[in-house]
């Protein structure tokens, strides 16, 4: 582990990180899409014991409910609803919308119902409801830049494309099939280019973030690096529910 900054800011695995006083006990786990954030989220927290979050899952959610009442603003719809992440679960006005969260249809709204300025403060707003004074993982692709700038710990994940892709194939279909690997990598390159380009909440590492490679790494291998790095980078118990 280099602690090397790289050219995107944020610093390589394992760095130690100098920061302002936090304001927040949460870890911010960033990244491109594909990269697995949700799946390490999980895994982390239940090695940390510690809850977790997803602003995907909220924009997600505010897409679905935009498609279902095309009429109502879709500000209103963000700032009205009462959401509730509970692991794998999303409530909206106490109803589980999770199930609905990955259809063909939110895939190809979501991106532009995340691009309005007033729906992302929305989300911003929930999270940081939700989280309250409790140790939390939020993962998303702008928590250490915007949503928690004063996060703890901030990590960056990251690998290349084609790798992005082999594991969505295996998770989608159990196994690499080449024609989908190098569509979806293409569609991946594509993706990142808009995400670092967006006005608002663009995909970059925050500068004072460890960015760790995934390429070369199974999911416990990632979360045995992320796990080394927030007890090297935060304070003793920081992560713990008990701590104080």
């Amino acid at each position: 582990m280099s602690g090397r900054r790289s050219d995107r800011g944020g610093r390589r695995d394992g760095g130690s990180v100098r920061r302002r006083p936090p304001l927040t006990r949460v870890l911010a786990l960033d990244g491109p899409a594909g990269v697995g954030k949700s799946t390490v989220a999980v895994r982390l927290a239940e090695r940390l014991g510690i809850r977790w979050f997803s602003s995907g899952a909220l924009y997600r959610g505010v897409t679905l409910l935009s498609l279902r009442a095309p009429g109502k603003d879709v500000v209103e719809i963000a700032e009205t609803t009462d959401w509730q992440l509970r692991g794998g679960s999303l409530l909206a006005d106490g109803v589980d919308v999770a199930a609905q969260l990955h259809t063909a249809d939110v895939d190809q709204a979501v991106p532009q119902v995340s691009a309005v300025p007033e729906v992302r403060q929305a989300v911003r707003q929930v999270l940081h409801r939700l989280v309250g004074t409790l140790p939390a993982i939020v993962e998303g692709r702008d928590i250490g830049t915007e949503v928690f700038p004063d996060a703890l710990v901030k990590l960056f994940l990251d690998a290349t494309p084609e790798v992005r892709a082999q594991r969505r194939s295996r998770q989608r279909h159990g196994e690499e099939q080449e024609g989908a690997v190098q569509n979806a990598a293409a569609a991946l390159e594509r993706r990142d280019q808009h995400d670092r380009s967006k006005p608002v909440g663009a995909l970059r590492p925050a500068e004072d973030a460890i960015i760790v490679d995934t390429s070369r790494l199974t999911v416990d291998g990632v979360c045995d690096s992320l796990v080394a790095v927030v007890r090297k980078n935060a304070p003793q118990g920081a992560f713990s529910p008990s701590y104080e």
